[in-house]
Formats: structure tokens, C-alpha cells, sequence
């Protein structure tokens, strides 16, 4: 039995799953790729201290942002995690916003494993464009699903086909199981409202110092690592290496948040057998009816 908790950037679905963990003893599982990386608190708005001290959180902050973690990698280590809260007689609650990272986890996908070496920097001067032309070449049908300035996942889909030799639009146009019972929560929130709290997430990220971590972040890994992909990284770098303003990043980052959430929603919409949920209280009463079946 798993509980997995679906919503987009910014509509509160971490607070929400701690306030699900501590009323039905839940162990929240993270189903997020940047929240795996530590040293990246403010940019990835990983869950802090206080609320990990507050219910048991498995996946947080586990890797240094310079590894690579595909999704071969995520779905074992969250299929592990799974098990071990099972086997303590607990109900695993899954939490992220990357519907890709949700199913390998709950569906029955048998992901290939790397099987070369990749090194992706070649492609770190590529324009979006020219990254996008590049994965049109290897995988078209993936292609044609990606924006030609969605960078993060040309790349992915790329480094997919590098490393294991199969396309991401094969792969995913099985159409597998649900590994076992599972309640699919999706807390959805008026687009608009999403967006005023996008707008306050920012605000409050760039008060928290959000340039001085990815600065850091820079220095210590460089700019091509993996956990620097993150949206809030990339949309900075130009600040950094004094080509736009940091209020023109800002404004490039609002927009890529926002964009970024309707691609969240619509895979919500069509790749999972959603409840809908608009807070805390209807959250309460669709896993109270579940667990006691």
C-alpha cells in the first residue's frame, strides 16, 4: 500500500505531506530528482531541518549535486526505501513534483541500466536549439514532445539514449502496471493562485539567498553539473558570468517556473488515475478512507 502525493511547483504539497505524515504516521518518501542533492536547500525548496525533525523524510539530500542520478538510479533506490518503510509495517507516502520520477517509482517500468559512460559537458555550449536538433536526430518522437528551449529535458532524453541505447519514446509508450495498491493524490490548485505563489516561492528564495547558493554552487562543482540542471540554477547563470541584470534572470526564472507547471499539470492529468484534492482537509479524508479499506 503507498500513498503518493502529486502537485505542481509552489501549490504547498510539502507542507501537506507533513501534515498527512504526522496525523496517519506516514514516511514520506521523496519523488523529487533536485531534492536528492544536498547543499541545494533553497534552490530545490527541499524540506528543512525542522520539518524532517518532525516526521521520518527518506531521499532528501543523500548525493553531492556533481553525480549524475538518472532514473534507473531513483527508481531502485526508491523502490528500496519502499520496502524498508513496508517491512517496519508503515505506509510509504511518495512526494514530487516530477511525474516521471513518481511512476518509475509506482509503475511497473523495467528501466534500462547504463551501460556507457556518457560524458554530457559536450553539449554544455549548445545552444537550445541545437541541443533540441540534436535529440530530433536520435529520438524524434521524443522531440516532437519537447519545447525547443526546455533544455533540461533534451538533455535528459539525450543522456538516456548515451548511456543505455534506448529512446525515451519507446520506453515510455508501454503502458505498465501500478506496482501495487495506490492512492494517487494530486493537490490542484486555480493556475492563477499557483502563480501568485510561484511569485512569493521567489521572493522568498532570492530573501533566503538563493544567488549565494547557486554562486556557490558554481564554484565548488561548475556550472555543467548534474544538480545545476535545476530550474533556478540555469536562469542565473547569466547574472553570474555578467551578461543580464539579476532582475532579468528573476523574470527569466518566473517564466520558466511557470512554463514548467503546465507541463507538471498535464502530465498529472493524463499519466496517473488522479484524485484531486484542494486541501488539507479533503487530503485527510481521501487517505482515511484508503488506509482503512
Amino acid at each position: 500500500m503507498i500513498v503518493s502525493l502529486l502537485g505542481a511547483t509552489a501549490s504547498g504539497k510539502s507542507a501537506l505531506a507533513l501534515a498527512l505524515a504526522k496525523r496517519f504516521d506516514l514516511v514520506i518518501v521523496n519523488a523529487d530528482p533536485f531534492q536528492t542533492y544536498r547543499r541545494m536547500d533553497i534552490l530545490s525548496a527541499a524540506p528543512g531541518k525542522e520539518e524532517r525533525e518532525e516526521a521520518p523524510h527518506l531521499l532528501y539530500g543523500f548525493q553531492e549535486p556533481d553525480r549524475p542520478y538518472d532514473i534507473a538510479a531513483y527508481q531502485n533506490d526508491a523502490r528500496a526505501a519502499i520496502k524498508d518503510v513496508q517491512k517496519e509495517g508503515k505506509v510509504p507516502l511518495l512526494v514530487g513534483g516530477s511525474g516521471l520520477y513518481m511512476r518509475a517509482a509506482t509503475f511497473n517500468y523495467s528501466l534500462p541500466k547504463e551501460v556507457n559512460k556518457t560524458d554530457m559537458s559536450r553539449f554544455s555550449a549548445y545552444s537550445d536549439g541545437d541541443l533540441h536538433a540534436v535529440l530530433a536526430k536520435l529520438d524524434p518522437k521524443e522531440a516532437a514532445k519537447i519545447h525547443p528551449h526546455n533544455r533540461v529535458r533534451a538533455h535528459r532524453a539525450i543522456e538516456l539514449i548515451l548511456q543505455t541505447g534506448k529512446r525515451k519514446s519507446d520506453l515510455f509508450a508501454e503502458k505498465p502496471a501500478v506496482l501495487e495498491r495506490t492512492l494517487f493524490l494530486w493537490l490542484r490548485l486555480p493556475r492563477e493562485e499557483i502563480y501568485r505563489r510561484i511569485d512569493e516561492r521567489i521572493a522568498s528564495m532570492v530573501e533566503a539567498g538563493l544567488l549565494a547558493e547557486v554562486k556557490g554552487l558554481v564554484e565548488r562543482y561548475g556550472y555543467d553539473a548534474p544538480g545545476l540542471r535545476a530550474i533556478g540554477a540555469k536562469e542565473l547563470f547569466p547574472c553570474l558570468r555578467g551578461e543580464k541584470s539579476f532582475d532579468e534572470c528573476l523574470q527569466a526564472l518566473r517564466m520558466a517556473t511557470r512554463h514548467y507547471v503546465k507541463r507538471q499539470e498535464t502530465f498529472f492529468l493524463h499519466q496517473f488515475p488522479c484524485v484531486e484534492v484542494h486541501n488539507e482537509s479533503e487530503a485527510y479524508e481521501r487517505v482515511s478512507a484508503f488506509l482503512s479499506r
